[in-house]
Order: C-alpha cells, then sequence, then structure tokens
C-alpha cells in the first residue's frame, strides 16, 4: 500500500453561507496532497450554493478530483449515504460546513495510520472550540462562553466530553466500545476512517438520528481507533448546534440506540456498564417518557430489570448515583 493513498474529503453543505468558504479553505490549505473532495449543498435555502460554486475552481486546481452536487434538501443522513459512494478515497473524512480543518490534519493522520496494523479503522486528533468569529473559546460550563480561559474551562473536544468518564485514559481508552457506552467523546471532524470499514457497517441509517454515536459503536464492535493527543480541527459553536443542551428527540435516539446494542454488551461482558448508562438517560427523561412514550419506558425497565431498576433508582435519589 501507497504511504500516501487518496483520501476523501465529504463536505454535506446546508445553510452555512457564512462559514462554508472558511470551511473548503481550511480544506484547500491542507499540506498533504493526494485528497479529493466530494460537497453536496443539500437545497441550502441561503446563498450557500454560490458561496460554493465561487470556490470551485480553486477546488479543482488543487485536488485530484473535485464533485460538486447542488440538488434538493433530502436530509443529512441521505446526503451522506450520497457522498459516502461518491468516494473512491481508501480514507474518509468528514467535516460539517461550518467547521474547519488545521492544515496539517490529513498528513498527521496518515502518517499514525502508516504506524498501525489493519485492526485499526480510525485514527482521531483533537479540535478546539471556535466562535462565529472563528476565535477560540472555553465553555466555562453548560451555558456559557468565553474568549479567556478560566479554572475549569475547556477548549478542546475530548477533555469536554469526555469528562465524566472515571479513569478515561485517551491513550488506552479512546475509542474502545465500553468508553463510547458511556457518551460520545469523538470529535469527528478530527478523525480519519478507513472507508472499507465504514462501509461495511452500513452507516447513517434513517432510524438512527445520532449517526455519530451509531458509526463509532458499530466501529469500535471490532476495530480499532487510534486518538493523537494534537488539535487538528475546529468545532464550531453557535446556536444552530447547540452542544449544551442534548435535545429530548436525541436523548431519546441514544436510549433506543443502548437498546439496540443490548445483546452486544452481553457478549462483550458489559451488561452492567450497559445497565448503569441506559438507567442515567431513562431516569432524566422519566417525566416525558411516562406521558410521551411509556412503551419505551417499559421496556427499558424490563430490560434493566425490575429490582435493579428500583436499586439503581434509590442509588439516585441518595446522590450515590
Amino acid at each position: 500500500m501507497s504511504n500516501t493513498p487518496l483520501v476523501s474529503i465529504l463536505l454535506p453543505c446546508y445553510n452555512h453561507e457564512n462559514f462554508v468558504q472558511e470551511s473548503i479553505q481550511s480544506l484547500i490549505d491542507q499540506s498533504y496532497r493526494n485528497i479529493e473532495l466530494i460537497i453536496i449543498n443539500d437545497g441550502s435555502k441561503d446563498n450557500t450554493h454560490n458561496k460554493v460554486e465561487e470556490l470551485i475552481p480553486a477546488c479543482e486546481e488543487r485536488f485530484v478530483r473535485t464533485v460538486y452536487i447542488n440538488r434538493e434538501n433530502r436530509g443529512l443522513l441521505a446526503t451522506l449515504r450520497e457522498g459516502l459512494e461518491l468516494c473512491q478515497g481508501e480514507y474518509i473524512s468528514t467535516t460539517a460546513s461550518d467547521d474547519t480543518f488545521l492544515p496539517t490534519k490529513i498528513e498527521r493522520l496518515m502518517a499514525e495510520f502508516n504506524t498501525l496494523d489493519s485492526s485499526y479503522a480510525v485514527v482521531c486528533g483533537d479540535a478546539y472550540f471556535i466562535n462565529n468569529d472563528s476565535e477560540k473559546v472555553y465553555i466555562e460550563d453548560e451555558s456559557h462562553l468565553s474568549t479567556e480561559q478560566k479554572t475549569g474551562s475547556y477548549d478542546r473536544f475530548l477533555a469536554y466530553y469526555s469528562r465524566g468518564h472515571k479513569g478515561f485514559n485517551p491513550e488506552t481508552d479512546f475509542g474502545s466500545y465500553a468508553s463510547l457506552l458511556e457518551s460520545n467523546y469523538v470529535p469527528s471532524q478530527a478523525a480519519m476512517i478507513r472507508t472499507d470499514v465504514l462501509r461495511g457497517i452500513d452507516p447513517y441509517k434513517d432510524d438512527i438520528s445520532i449517526q455519530d454515536l451509531d458509526q463509532w459503536l458499530s466501529i469500535a464492535r471490532d476495530h480499532n481507533m487510534k486518538y493523537v493527543d494534537e488539535p487538528l480541527a475546529c468545532y464550531r459553536l453557535h446556536g444552530d448546534n447547540s452542544i449544551h443542551y442534548m435535545k429530548v428527540n436525541l436523548q431519546v435516539d441514544t436510549i433506543k440506540l443502548l437498546l439496540r446494542e443490548f445483546a452486544v454488551c452481553k457478549e462483550k461482558g458489559l451488561y452492567e456498564l450497559w445497565k448503569v448508562t441506559l438507567f442515567r438517560l431513562v431516569w432524566k427523561l422519566k417525566k416525558h417518557l411516562l406521558k410521551q412514550d411509556p412503551e419505551l419506558w417499559n421496556e427499558c425497565r424490563a430490560k434493566i430489570g425490575w429490582l435493579s431498576f428500583i436499586k439503581l433508582a434509590i442509588l439516585k435519589k441518595t446522590k450515590m448515583l
């Protein structure tokens, strides 16, 4: 295998007229040369199409292959499936049209891949948080951002999203199935995946809206992931992506995804971890589930076990869980 194989970058776009050119420019500026770029504008209602078109000549000059599709809106999952079919690279990296890559991202991840055996399907760096003005920002708590670092604030994706994992060590635990059960801490914009593995897990299913977690869990069942302790991308925080509060429907979909993973967890000896993780989500949504989806509530209680559910509820109420 070549040390510089073709890498596909997939860029789905939707209503990011203020950010899409910065995103594309960050791809043009990659130090790694053997890249193809697939851009799909998913029926944006703003000026995204014109912004993309302005940079197509530069893309065609820079990349070994450039594909731009501008069409009606079909949704993110359909767009990702379409883009994946178009990719010809041995590796794929996907990014939102408001996020950016740092210049050495692909080169750095490819260098790491070249040191690994075939059990590894993903290599991933870290990502800085940035605001609408592309300034580096810190998350002080779940409701406030600041351009100044303060005690207890976070400026990097992995540290923020893995903060609830006791004893989490990125060097040994990153991308393990068990750690991903607790939460999704993988910065997708800083990752690169073997294309054959991604296609093999049948990603971007219509019945799962939390496609990132679904993707990582599916890969982690049979493959390893490698963490590179270096920021290689930027994740933009603004009202449209609101990382501060996960919407109820996404939490419900997380519950459904965990239920789907029940058999895998039992096989891997992770039933206790699965049970506690599911309980925490179900308990958090107790009022919503009892009112809006009692069947899901009862299914979760049955899977966890009635006695175990009561014990966990007691621990939760006494703040021991």
